[in-house]
């Protein structure tokens, strides 16, 4: 697979991750049913696991903290 695409899926899983799945992507990203579809596909051939149950070596996700950046950031858009 092309470097950025794999680029492009790593983040597809943050994204996953960080808007609660598929639901998540579809109402805070707007992302359609077949988009989310094509996306999991392309991410289980490349990675050979669904985005669920990937986990990237070193990598972790503090969803507290981002919950909380992100409210900050929606508070004060000019900064």
């Amino acid at each position: 697979m092309a470097r950025g695409a794999t680029f492009d899926l790593l983040g597809f899983w943050l994204a996953w991750h960080t808007c609660g799945g598929f639901e998540g992507l579809q109402s805070q990203l707007g992302m359609s049913r077949s988009a989310v579809y094509r996306r999991v596909s392309a991410f289980r051939k490349a990675f050979g696991q669904h985005p669920d149950v990937f986990e990237f070596p070193g990598v972790s996700i503090d969803l507290d903290a981002f919950v909380a950046a992100s409210g900050r950031a929606e508070a004060s858009p000019g900064a």
